[in-house]
């Protein structure tokens, strides 16, 4: 049974700033709730499974969800709800499409389910408050996931990634560290893909696992504060890495295959281990 935008008007009748969706509304239409702003928590029922596209775009009071039982979440679903700060995504989410949280930006923390196997492009765009993210071993983070979330101060990536895809951490400028969970599989390589880390200008090191690594350009362009690189495996360089990353100085291998021009600055130190 889908809980139409004429239910939610229905709804708003009864109180405008508190929903709570019956039981046996299995799905939410599009843009069921949009642009209804002066809604502040809503509550779904446990036999809700989706969530449509745009379902509570703008509703900027929207503080708390409660969605017990949920699989997906649709496109832009909750995009531009500015004061939500309280949302658990329950484990039986598998799906989260894109831009479904983009421009959250009361939204302090967020622990994706470990059925999502991918982080969708534009996700938590925007979101400036985010401090702490939990990722399950998804393969693929999206173009713009995390673009310009500017409290974030630092990421752990699960040993399941594949591809980093462009701009996934554009402009996070807080960003102090990356790590890796061990052991990553050697038989897989890792791309990072074109500026995907560029303007993180609090990010001072990174060390690399031992995973072949394929390295698109500018992927960490304007790293201001960047000052050592570590690669513990063999790389694919396609173009320049660190371009105005003008305090990099140093740059470990343990693979002696590299071409320094590739890197787009000069550096005064390159050590093989």
């Amino acid at each position: 049974m889908i809980f139409t935008k004429m239910d939610a008007i229905n709804k708003l009748y009864e109180d405008l700033e508190n929903v709570t969706i019956p039981e046996g509304y299995t799905s939410i239409e599009d843009s069921a709730f949009k642009d209804f702003e002066r809604i502040r928590k809503v509550i779904l029922p446990s036999t809700l499974k989706i969530i449509g596209k745009y379902a509570f775009k703008n509703c900027k009071c929207l503080k708390e969800v409660v969605m017990p039982n949920v699989i997906e979440i649709g496109i832009s679903a909750f995009e531009g709800c500015l004061s939500l700060e309280i949302i658990k995504l329950p484990e039986s989410i598998g799906i989260i499409k894109s831009s479904a949280f983009e421009f959250c930006c009361s939204l302090k923390s967020i622990k994706i389910p470990s059925k999502v196997e991918y982080i969708s492009d534009f996700l938590f765009k925007g979101c400036s408050a985010l401090e702490k993210v939990t990722l399950p071993k998804v393969y693929k983070i999206g173009c713009y996931a995390f673009a310009d979330c500017k409290s974030l101060k630092s990421i752990t990536l699960p040993n399941t990634l594949e591809v980093i895809n462009w701009d996934a951490f554009l402009n996070c400028n807080k960003l102090e560290k990356i790590s890796f969970v061990k052991p990553l599989n050697w038989m897989k390589k890792l791309c990072i893909n074109e500026n995907a880390f560029s303007y993180c200008s609090s990010l001072t090191e990174i060390v690399f696992p031992k995973v072949n690594i394929c390295l698109d350009r500018y992927c960490f362009s304007d790293c201001e504060k960047l000052t050592k690189v570590v690669f513990r495996g063999a790389i694919e360089i396609n173009g320049k890495l660190f371009l105005n990353c003008q305090n990099l100085r140093e740059i470990i291998f343990e693979e002696d295959d590299y071409f320094s021009e590739e890197f787009g600055i000069e550096f005064k130190k390159v050590t093989f281990e």
